[in-house]
């Protein structure tokens, strides 16, 4: 039996019949996904990722509509930390660390930075 790793559980993995439950899987999918997107553009909420290895990351539409550029622009972990304002970037930065380096997940509201007139607004900022 595959396994596929979810979480912090693995699960069976699901071997499926024909081109039907494949097109129904992809449609459930799709649906998943504009409703998540969708969540996330009214709570204003978002995520990004980074590979500790490389550093090299991605970061949803809202984060990057958050932020004010371009979804496409490439991400990182210290362009992510770049986006908080000067005197809470080293306490999200050293939190960052922490969680990679212990697994301690952090939870904390700080000031991020806008491309706008609006400057810099409170964002919580939690990670694992």
């Amino acid at each position: 039996m595959d396994v596929i790793e979810a979480g912090a559980r693995a699960v069976p993995a699901q071997h499926g019949g024909g081109p039907d439950e494949q097109r129904e899987a992809e449609q459930a999918l799709r649906f998943h996904e504009t409703l998540l997107r969708e969540t996330g553009e009214i709570a204003r909420v978002g995520g990004w990722h980074f590979d500790v290895r490389t550093s090299a990351g991605f970061w949803t539409e809202e984060v990057a509509r958050i932020h004010e550029v371009d979804p496409n622009d490439p991400i990182g972990r210290d362009r992510g930390i770049d986006f908080y304002h000067g005197q809470d970037r080293g306490r999200i930065a050293s939190a960052v660390q922490c969680a990679i380096e212990r697994a301690e997940p952090y939870d904390s509201s700080c000031r991020s930075i806008r491309r706008s007139a609006t400057g810099a607004g409170y964002a919580p900022a939690a990670g694992r």
